[in-house]
């Protein structure tokens, strides 16, 4: 009962903190038997709660309840791991690890989540039966019916001590992607407020964003939408006091150092600078998801009405390069 009250309440809290001016939150496609991987901070906790609710109906079944770990016990480790700026792996539900590189967000952690995620894909395990990132972390999932627990984390701890994965060279297959955007106008009516809270002027601020190809840090949130940056310090801006009650797909907003372009419309407490036409999430494509985390974007300006071409011409309102 606390285990299934704690699942309720953690997807109950994800809603609420969506738009929340908690910056503390990494997004994350992650989500294991309703605990999303976005709450590191509860990580602990709420997964040796469900955990513990798991072994104990195993327990009920088999006459023994041996497996279950004091939750003490994985509290202390966790809280060790984290003093020790090594990588923190997590127990996510009973079949999951999550590996965080940061309890936030720098280019050097999210390079190693990419190159970690990478790492455990090329070697092949039997067992694993899902692999992704998030910002600052690698999630792993694994087949109970081929592997325990102990030998998955074993495994994973193995590969760790592999390389200094903060320093490690990003994953093979990355694309450059040029995506026309047209900032400010009524299209996106924040771009001087924004660099306004940048210490930028409106112009200054267009040059920043479009100066150099952007990496995908993870794709989350919704279907194919990407977490662009890291950006310069200045554009460490605060989410909007007020919520946006709805930008187009499309939309480039940007607040606590990145930018997201959203593949549907929705609300959002970011501020709206500029607007594409790029199609970043079509479900019947042979690749629905446009990006990839580990791809490069490099926006260009354009005005409304080339922007307004682009998007008639059909497409998905982006042109692919090459990394060199």
């Amino acid at each position: 009962v606390i285990a299934i009250g704690c699942q309720q309440w953690c997807h109950n809290a994800a809603q609420s903190f969506r738009h929340s001016p908690l910056r503390s939150f990494e997004t994350s496609r992650a989500f294991t038997g309703g605990i999303p991987a976005r709450f590191g901070c509860l990580h602990p906790l709420l997964s040796s709660i469900r955990r513990a609710h798991s072994h104990f109906c195993a327990g009920v079944k088999t006459g023994t309840t041996a497996a279950l770990k004091p939750l003490d016990e994985q509290m202390t480790q966790a809280a060790s791991l984290q003093a020790s700026g090594a990588p923190h792996v997590r127990f996510v539900g009973v079949d999951g690890l999550l590996i965080t590189f940061s309890e936030t967000l720098t280019e050097p952690a999210n390079r190693a989540a990419l190159a970690f995620c990478a790492a455990v894909e090329r070697a092949g395990w039997a067992w694993i039966s899902e692999t992704t990132t998030s910002l600052v972390s690698t999630f792993v999932k694994w087949d109970p019916a081929a592997v325990d627990e102990d030998q998955a984390l074993s495994q994973v701890k193995v590969l760790l001590q592999d390389q200094d994965w903060y320093a490690a060279p990003l994953p093979e297959g990355r694309r450059l992607w040029r995506i026309p955007a047209t900032f400010g106008t009524t299209l996106a009516p924040q771009l001087d407020e924004a660099a306004e809270a940048a210490g930028l002027s409106a112009q200054d601020a267009i040059q920043m964003v479009c100066a150099r190809p952007l990496k995908v840090q993870t794709i989350g949130f919704a279907p194919g939408q990407p977490y662009l940056g890291v950006l310069p310090e200045c554009w460490d801006i605060p989410r909007r006091t007020s919520l946006n009650k709805g930008v187009p797909a499309g939309a480039l907003v940007a607040a606590i150092r990145q930018l997201t372009l959203y593949s549907q419309a929705a609300p959002t407490g970011w501020h709206h600078i500029a607007q594409t036409a790029a199609k970043l999430f079509c479900p019947d494509a042979a690749e629905p998801f446009l990006l990839r985390p580990g791809d490069e974007v490099l926006f260009t300006p354009v005005t409304p009405a080339e922007l307004q071409n682009i998007a008639a011409a059909g497409g998905r309102g982006a042109e692919r390069g090459t990394l060199k």
